[in-house]
C-alpha cells in the first residue's frame, strides 16, 4: 500500500496564486515519489464561489472543508471547526506519513486535530507582510483601520503558535530566514532553507518571432520592448512604481498581470499620469506562461517578498530582470536568487528610479546581449529550481 502525503492550506485552484501553484507541483514531486498525495484546503473559489468537497485532479484526492457561504466572525470560527473536523477524518482514514502545511492557522487546526508531527512551509511572515508600507490604510474608516490592525496583531499570534508547534520550519530564502527568527528566536536550530521549484515545461523561451506571433494571438501587440508585472494588486507588490516609472520611458510598453484591491487606483493613476497608450492591465488568468513568453523584461517592483515565485518563472521565460536593490529599502529575496549580473537594479524606491533601471535594460532589446541574458536566466531555472528536489528535502527533514 501506498504512503500518504497531506498538503493543506487555505485554498487551492482553480484559484490562482502562488501558494496555490506550490500545491499541485508539489502532489506531481509526490507522485512521482510513489506516494498516493491528499490536499485539503477550504471551499473558497474565485470571486467567493463554493467549490466541491471532494474531487479528484488526476491521482490526486482533494478535500474541502465548508467556509464559503459565512461572513465576518462566524467565517473565522467556521474556518477552525470546519478544517479541524476534515482533518480529523483524513487523520483517521489515510494515517499520512508526511504532513505538510502552508497556512498558520491551518498549523493549529492541525494540532488540534491529533497530528503529532507535520512540517510549516512558510510562505511569508505576517508581521512583514502586513507592515504599514505594505497595506493600504488611506480611505478607510476608522472602524475598518481598527479592525484590519486586530486582524493582522490575531494572526501574528497564530503564526507563532504555528512555529512553535510545527515538527519543522521550512523556507524558501534567506531573507526569510532572517524574518522567522526575528519573531521567533527559539526556533534557531529548527528552520531550514530550501529552493522552490519552477514548471520549466510550461514557462519556456520564446524567440523574438514567436514572441510577436504570440502578442498578435492574444491581442497584445505593441512597440518596442514590453515589461511585464504579475501578481496580486496589493500595496507590497509596488505596481504604483511601475506605473509612475512609465513616465520617464519613451518607449515600450507595461503590462500589469493580476487583480486584486487596488485595481481602481491603478486605473485612476494610469489615466492621471495620461498613460493610457503605454500601460495595459490584463486580468489573471490560469495561463500566465503567454504573458512571460509574449514580454521581454520582468520587473520584481516589490516592496516586500518573501520570496518571488514570479521571478523563478520569469527565469525559465528567460526574461532578464530589473528590480529595487536592497539600499532601495525593500525587502526582498531578488539578490539571494540572482548574481548581480543578471540584474538590472533600481538604487532608490521611486518610479524615476525604476525608470533607469529599464532604460538600462532596454538598451540590450534586440542584440547578442539580451540573448545571452535570456539564455543564461533559463539555463539557472532548470539548474537550481525544481519541484521533485524540494520534495526530496521535505522528507528527509520531516520523516
Amino acid at each position: 500500500m501506498k504512503k500518504t502525503v497531506l498538503l493543506t492550506s487555505n485554498m487551492y485552484r482553480p484559484n490562482i496564486g502562488g501558494i496555490e501553484n506550490s500545491l499541485y507541483h508539489m502532489s506531481q514531486g509526490y507522485l512521482d515519489l510513489g506516494y498516493h498525495c491528499v490536499i485539503c484546503v477550504s471551499d473558497i473559489g474565485p470571486n467567493g464561489r463554493a467549490l466541491s468537497a471532494y474531487e479528484t485532479d488526476g491521482d490526486i484526492e482533494i478535500f474541502r472543508y465548508q467556509i464559503s457561504n459565512k461572513r465576518g466572525v462566524s467565517r473565522f470560527i467556521g474556518h477552525w471547526i470546519m478544517a479541524i473536523r476534515l482533518l480529523q477524518y483524513l487523520r483517521l482514514k489515510y494515517q499520512p506519513e508526511i504532513v505538510i502545511c502552508r497556512n498558520h492557522q491551518l498549523c493549529i487546526a492541525l494540532k488540534l486535530a491529533g497530528f503529532k508531527q507535520f512540517s510549516y512551509l512558510v510562505p511569508g511572515v505576517v508581521k512583514f507582510q502586513n507592515a504599514k508600507s505594505n497595506l493600504a490604510l488611506s480611505g478607510k474608516s476608522k472602524l475598518s483601520r481598527f479592525a484590519q490592525k486586530l486582524n493582522i496583531h490575531l494572526n501574528e499570534f497564530i503564526q507563532l503558535l504555528a512555529f512553535k508547534y510545527a515538527k519543522r520550519v521550512f523556507v524558501f530564502s534567506q531573507n526569510m530566514l532572517k524574518q522567522v527568527g526575528q519573531v521567533s528566536p527559539r526556533l534557531k536550530g529548527n528552520i531550514e532553507i530550501v529552493k522552490p521549484g519552477v514548471d520549466t515545461q510550461r514557462f519556456v523561451m520564446m524567440s523574438p518571432t514567436q514572441k510577436e506571433a504570440l502578442r498578435e494571438s492574444l491581442n497584445l501587440q505593441s512597440q518596442g520592448p514590453v515589461y511585464l508585472c504579475i501578481g496580486r494588486f496589493v500595496q507590497a507588490k509596488g505596481f504604483d512604481l511601475a506605473i509612475e516609472a512609465m513616465q520617464f520611458v519613451s518607449q515600450g510598453t507595461l503590462w500589469i498581470v493580476g487583480d486584486g484591491a487596488e485595481y481602481m487606483q491603478y486605473l485612476a493613476k494610469i489615466e492621471l499620469l495620461s498613460l493610457q497608450h503605454k500601460v495595459k492591465i490584463i486580468p489573471s488568468s490560469n495561463e500566465p506562461e503567454l504573458c512571460y513568453s509574449a514580454a521581454d523584461y520582468f520587473i520584481m517592483s516589490s516592496r516586500y517578498e518573501p520570496l518571488g515565485q514570479t521571478i523563478l518563472e520569469a527565469l525559465a521565460s528567460g526574461l532578464p530582470i530589473i528590480a529595487f536593490s536592497e539600499q532601495a529599502g525593500v525587502t526582498t529575496a531578488t539578490a539571494e536568487l540572482l548574481d548581480a549580473g543578471s540584474l538590472f537594479v533600481a538604487e532608490k524606491l521611486s518610479g524615476e528610479s525604476l525608470a533607469r533601471a529599464m532604460l538600462k535594460a532596454s538598451v540590450t532589446y534586440d542584440t547578442e546581449t539580451y540573448r545571452q541574458l535570456s539564455t543564461r536566466n533559463r539555463q539557472q531555472a532548470v539548474a537550481d529550481f525544481c519541484w521533485l528536489t524540494l520534495c526530496h528535502k521535505l522528507n528527509q527533514s520531516s520523516i
